[in-house]
């Protein structure tokens, strides 16, 4: 990375603050947050930490590249965070010559059901409810702004885990482990230092479109959890076929453009 570019990262909870450790030795890095109490904090990750007040305007005029890794704090609604942040990135658009790209972490959740079939960036999304509609919105919304300058980049990501959100922890404790569902749906899953990588990969070759970004492996919830309780000496989980999972939505979600793209590191493993 020979040139030093300014970026600002919007969103620093768990995937942005490592984003921008990543990122801060080789560039000017900036992270914004709403909350004064976070400065200290966050100084640690980026190069510089500004305060959010009303507007984006002052915050995003000299920054050259803008990371938005947001996720719902306490009490936010998904449109609140989602499309009303992409609302305000696009109305303040105009006032920030220097942005030449927006990347955006959105959820391979806006692909919907699709019964265990796979997926990729082509197939239509068929959102099952409010929260899957309101990420495809803020997608459409960034995804609109290409003809105004900056050039967008969606990745689209599977369930998050890493250091600090392993699988394993899921299972810890005393006893056996229930889980809602019947466990059957096929998992798709991203390893934060893909996450890292893959931004990187976007920044140094000017990505733009939307991109799918989680694991190559897609085993049942059921297998998975089986095999990590075993591997781990947990005992295997229960299924409780009468409650609703969390995890609505089957299919299994290809991430092939990004390798047509050039991106070359393997995925992470289970482990």
């Amino acid at each position: 990375m020979s040139v030093k570019l300014k970026i600002g990262i919007l969103g620093c909870g768990y995937v942005g603050k490592a984003v921008a450790q990543s990122l801060k030795p080789h560039h000017e890095v900036t992270a914004f947050t709403r909350r004064v109490n976070r400065l200290e904090e966050l100084a640690t990750y980026a190069n510089k930490v500004m305060v959010i007040e009303k507007t984006l305007d002052s915050l995003l005029e000299n920054q050259q590249i803008l990371i938005i890794t947001i996720a719902p704090s306490q009490g936010d609604s998904y449109e609140e965070c989602y499309l009303k942040t992409a609302q305000a990135i696009a109305s303040c658009i105009a006032k920030c010559p220097n942005l030449r790209q927006i990347i955006y972490t959105s959820s391979t959740s806006v692909y919907g059901e699709y019964c265990g079939a796979w997926v990729d960036e082509n197939t239509i999304p068929n959102p099952q409810n409010e929260k899957e509609q309101v990420l495809l919105q803020a997608e459409k919304v960034l995804l609109s702004l290409t003809s105004k300058t900056p050039s967008v980049c969606i990745l689209r990501l599977g369930e998050i885990f890493g250091p600090g959100r392993e699988l394993t922890r899921r299972f810890a404790g005393n006893g056996r482990k229930i889980f809602p569902g019947t466990g059957e749906n096929f998992t798709n899953l991203t390893h934060l230092a893909d996450i890292i990588n893959v931004i990187t990969f976007a920044i140094n070759n000017a990505l733009q479109g939307i991109y799918n970004l989680c694991l190559d492996i897609h085993p049942t919830r059921k297998l998975l959890y089986k095999q990590l309780c075993r591997r781990n000496h947990f005992p295997d989980p229960f299924w409780d076929t009468q409650a609703q999972t969390i995890h609505a939505g089957n299919k299994k979600v290809l991430c092939g453009k990004l390798r047509l793209a050039g991106y070359s590191l393997p995925f992470q493993g289970l482990a």
